[in-house]
């Protein structure tokens, strides 16, 4: 259990990896925008790029998780064995919130604790930029992705056939 959350933390780490570079394909540039027409039409395609990219990533856990991860017996322990990476952003978020006083309704403040945990958080900055969503408690949510897309990944693996 311990190897598998190592590897699903290395596997976090691979899929936040592609998410950024994804993240830099479509914001290398600032554009100045003729007119709000355009400037509206691109956000909405920026806001379906976010979408399709968190769902590549959300596929990336899921399959890495079913190729690269030992099978565990039930749903529980493939959640527990996939667990440390919602921990660990669940201990990111803590210390931001703890450090950075809330607005009424849980908005954040600028503060670079945020920046950490959005860091570590990269399979979902895109959508969260693009929706500027500022809830802390949103936030928590797209901690948790992960290891539950993983744990459902883990837990429909297919058992390996033993050949004679």
């Amino acid at each position: 259990m311990i190897l598998n959350n190592l590897k699903a933390l290395i596997i976090h780490l691979a899929v936040c990896l592609v998410s950024i570079i994804i993240y830099r394909m479509f914001h290398s540039v600032q554009i100045d925008w003729v007119s709000a027409h355009f400037e509206q039409r691109h956000h909405l395609i920026m806001i379906a790029t976010a979408c399709v990219s968190v769902l590549i990533a959300i596929s990336l856990y899921y399959i890495c998780a079913n190729r690269l991860l030992a099978k565990q017996d039930s749903l529980p322990k493939a959640f527990m064995s996939t667990g440390f990476v919602a921990a660990a952003g669940a201990v990111f978020w803590l210390n931001a919130v703890s450090f950075n006083f809330l607005s009424v309704g849980g908005t954040i403040f600028n503060s670079k604790l945020w920046m950490f945990y959005g860091f570590y958080n990269m399979h979902s900055f895109y959508l969260i930029d693009e929706f500027s969503i500022e809830n802390a408690y949103v936030l928590l949510i797209f901690s948790l992705l992960p290891s539950v897309a993983m744990g459902f990944g883990l837990h429909h693996k297919k058992k390996e056939i033993k050949q004679l």
